[in-house]
Parts: structure tokens; sequence; C-alpha cells
């Protein structure tokens, strides 16, 4: 029988909760499905694959299902920098001039964090003694967040499915227990200060990513890029 080899495992803090969960690092065979995932083009089948994935590497102790998005980015930069090195290679077109050529920068996986602004809390009061408890867009809706813009329909489910709960001075409603039409009327009947909290939450909310400066090698323009969204960081 050959021999296999045993796992070497870490510990990382999952952003969104705290939790410390023990993983390890993913496989040539995981790398390929990443690579096919990758290639499809497939926003589903990527999110389906990093979900797997995660699962596999922390031996089912991390439910993928309940990330938040930053959660999933951090996690997976965390296995990539662990699996086939902390060094990202990017490239990219000089502002200047997209003609130059493309100006290749080194990212270092393990220097970026999840930031989280000063003041941001899921705990929002909106009047009263009435709030809402917010939780974070998951992976399951990465899919719904890229046509955010600009479609009103997409923008109300995403806010009415962040909703934990409601709560007031006798009790704690949890969303799920409640109609979809009675969260419907009330975000409908907030006043625009009251519901400028809840989208605040979503501005300010935690991120992952990480700011580069660099200047082309052609002419000297100075750039500053901001790198965001998981499909850059493999």
């Amino acid at each position: 029988m050959l021999p296999k080899k045993t796992p070497t495992m870490y510990e990382l803090t999952v952003p969104s909760t705290g939790a410390k969960v023990k993983y390890r690092p993913y496989t040539v065979k995981e790398e390929k499905l990443l690579m096919i995932a990758e290639q499809s083009s497939d926003v589903n089948v990527m999110v389906n694959t990093l979900k797997a994935i995660i699962s596999a590497c922390t031996e089912d102790k991390l439910n993928p299902e309940t990330l938040a998005i930053f959660d999933l980015e951090y996690i997976m930069a965390t296995l990539r920098s662990k699996s086939v090195g902390e060094t990202v290679r990017l490239s990219f077109e000089c502002d200047a001039d997209p003609k130059h050529d493309k100006i290749v920068v080194d990212m270092d996986l393990s220097k970026i964090e999840v930031t989280k602004p000063e003041g941001h809390s899921r705990t929002i009061p909106l009047y009263g003694d009435v709030g809402v408890i917010m939780r974070y867009p998951d992976v399951n809706m990465l899919e719904s967040l890229q046509g955010l813009e600009g479609n009103p329909d997409i923008i109300f489910g995403i806010i009415y499915d962040c909703i934990d709960s409601i709560y007031d001075k006798h009790e704690v409603h949890k969303a799920v227990e409640q109609k979809q039409e009675d969260l419907v009327e009330f975000i409908d009947n907030l006043d625009k200060k009251e519901f400028k909290k809840i989208e605040n939450f979503f501005v300010t909310m935690p991120q992952f990513k990480h700011t580069i400066e660099f200047k082309c090698p052609t002419c000297g323009h100075e750039h500053i890029k901001s790198v965001e969204g998981f499909e850059n960081f493999f």
C-alpha cells in the first residue's frame, strides 16, 4: 500500500464570529477543482466549489452556508497561502496608456486582513425602542450582489434577507418566523432617515480587500489600486 500523507493542521479565526477553526491546506485534487471552476466563469460553480473545499479543509467543522462573503474571501485566501504560497501575482494596465506593457505586481496574502470600520454594528436602533439586528450577506447571495446596481428588486430582496431580527422593548422578533409581506411592510413604513441607517450597514460592513501602490515601469505613472473579490486572490 502506498504511503498516505498526514496533513499539517493550522488554525484560523472566522472574521464575522471570532470562532477559531482548525484547517488543512487544500490538495492538488482540490486545486484542480478550483482551476476548473475558475475557467467556467460561472459564479454558482465557483461558489459551490469554494464551499466544498472549505468544508473539506475544515473537516466539516465549519458550515460554509453560514459564512459572510468576506469570511469566504478571507478563509480561501488563508487556505491558498498555506496550500500554494503567500504570493499572488497580478497584472494591471497602465492608467496613463493601456498600450504600455502590463504591470506585474506581487501581492502578499498573509498581510491582508478583514477591515471593520469604527462604529459599525449589526444592531441598528431605528426609532423609539424599535430597531433591527442585521446579518451579513452570505455566500449564496454572491450572484445576486453582482446584479445589484440599479435593480431595486434585488436591493430590497437582499435587505429583507439580511434582517436577522426586529426588536422592541417587549421582545425580539426573528425574521425567519415572520411573513415576507410583514417584513416588506415594516421596511416600507420607515422614513428616509431610518432606512438610511440600514443602508449604511451595507456601506460600512467589513471588507476583505487590499490597496496596492505601484509605478508603470514604462512611463513612471503612479497607481493606487484596490483589490477585492475572491477571484483576485487565486
